[in-house]
């Protein structure tokens, strides 16, 4: 089996480019680098493209989920990176930790006083089967949209609330990864620990994913945690653009 890994990236530039290196294992996937500030667009819809999902909503042949789909293109509007990174890989390279060594020590911190730095975002990292983008990527959605269903019957049958749902031993939204572990190169500033998706982090770190396999299928979990049945990232425009990009097949940039 194959899988598609997506990248999306935010990044405020101070001084000298951020260097990013991919590595899934042991393996050497990539090295590239941020040479200027990339930020978010508040509508990913022309970068994707109307044709695209009208013809994906055409191709579900599920009138629920065609339904409850339809109202992202108008509605379900978000900050989204405009930078991303598109590879294919392996079932059999996917073990152990997929790690984003980054190589940024920029700031102007002098005398225990720093008013400048570079930033950096990991909001997007997703890994998943490439056989769910094929059919214009609608496998993905009918998959998402059917995990979405059985969550919400879980939080009424257990009578939850969403929002407790973020805690441990409900389940792993999918597939997105919501936290990683961050390992410091100098400890001087900052510990090692945990960050989410949400997280700017300033000077030079290794990100951490474990791999972990659930139905036979493998995903990033979370670090420190067992591993969980996969339960849902909310269905938005960011799962659309996983879709359109897992089509591309290559390194994307907004030029």
């Amino acid at each position: 089996m194959k899988y598609i890994l997506v990248i999306g990236i935010e990044y405020k530039k101070y001084l000298n480019p951020a260097k990013l290196t991919l590595h899934i294992g042991n393996k050497f996937l990539d090295t590239f680098t941020l040479e200027r500030d990339y930020s978010t667009t508040d509508d990913m819809r022309p970068r994707i493209g109307q044709p695209w999902f009208t013809q994906l909503l055409d191709s579900l042949d599920d009138k629920d989920a065609s339904d409850s789909l339809s109202p992202l293109w108008t509605d379900a509007q978000k900050p989204l990176p405009i930078f991303y990174k598109v590879y294919t890989l392996n079932d059999y390279d996917l073990e152990g930790f997929f790690n984003i060594d980054v190589e940024n020590d920029n700031s102007n911190y002098t005398n225990g006083f720093m008013t400048h730095s570079s930033w950096i975002k990991l909001t997007i990292v997703s890994l998943i089967p490439m056989d769910l983008i094929s059919n214009n990527g609608k496998d993905l959605l009918k998959t998402n949209y059917r995990l979405e269903r059985g969550f919400k019957k879980y939080l009424r049958r257990n009578n939850l609330s969403e929002d407790e749902t973020l805690l441990p031993n409900h389940g792993l939204p999918w597939p997105i990864a919501d936290y990683f572990e961050v390992k410091r190169k100098d400890e001087k500033f900052e510990k090692d620990g945990v960050k989410d998706n949400h997280c700017w982090i300033g000077g030079s770190f290794v990100a951490r994913y474990p791999v972990h396999v659930k139905h036979k299928t493998k995903y990033f979990g979370r670090p420190g945690e067992k591993q969980f049945g996969l339960c849902h990232n909310f269905i938005d425009l960011s799962l659309l653009t996983i879709a359109w990009l897992g089509k591309q097949l290559n390194i994307y940039d907004e030029n």
